[in-house]
């Protein structure tokens, strides 16, 4: 718990979330099958594929079932649309009944949109080398009555303390944050 500390502070703006940067994270798009059962063929519904499109513009829609991340099963009997959508994992998350077909898309995405957010990992971009959990030490620092704490690198031998944070006429922020010191000490052998 101290080490995910150490880390978050010591890191700042790289250990936020590229949510909180303005930025937004890169998660593989969910490929969606919209069909019908016809016979022993499932067929994608070739003529509604703006409409999806617009109600579902995250996803990627793609015309080959068994490629696909969701599967969104309609059809039409008794003048109504009936839909249930399905996680390639056989994962049951929606069934709908409705004469409006926009209505039907516009629930099936919104629950393919929160099911994919923690369905679907981000893509990993090579395998990054484990650090030992050894590697950095959190040190307290006193001079006199001021106290505050620095983190070292015991591989680099940098070092960061715990500053309060100032804007460009030095008015103290109210925030605070680990900062990187001008001097690297010489690493540990």
């Amino acid at each position: 718990m101290l080490f995910a500390a150490m880390l978050l502070g010591a890191f700042g703006l790289a250990a936020c979330s590229s949510h909180h940067l303005g930025r937004r994270e890169l998660r593989p798009r969910p490929k969606l099958f919209v069909g019908h059962h016809v016979g022993n063929t499932w067929t994608p519904l070739w003529d509604n594929a703006k409409d999806i499109w617009q109600s579902c513009p995250e996803a990627a829609l793609i015309w080959n079932r068994e490629d696909a991340d969701y599967q969104l099963i309609m059809s039409w009997s008794d003048g109504h649309w009936s839909a249930r959508l399905l996680r390639s994992d056989f994962a049951y998350l929606l069934q709908k009944d409705s004469p409006d077909f926009n209505r039907i898309l516009r629930d099936s995405c919104k629950a393919l949109r929160y099911d994919a957010l923690e369905w679907l990992a981000p893509p990993k971009i090579g395998k990054a080398a484990e650090e030992p959990t050894d590697r950095y030490e959190l040190r307290e620092l006193r001079n006199g009555a001021v106290s505050t704490s620095a983190m070292i690198d015991k591989k680099t031998g940098k070092v960061w303390i715990w500053t309060n944070l100032t804007d460009n006429n030095g008015k103290k922020t109210g925030k605070s944050a680990f900062l990187s010191e001008e001097v690297i000490p010489e690493p540990e052998k």
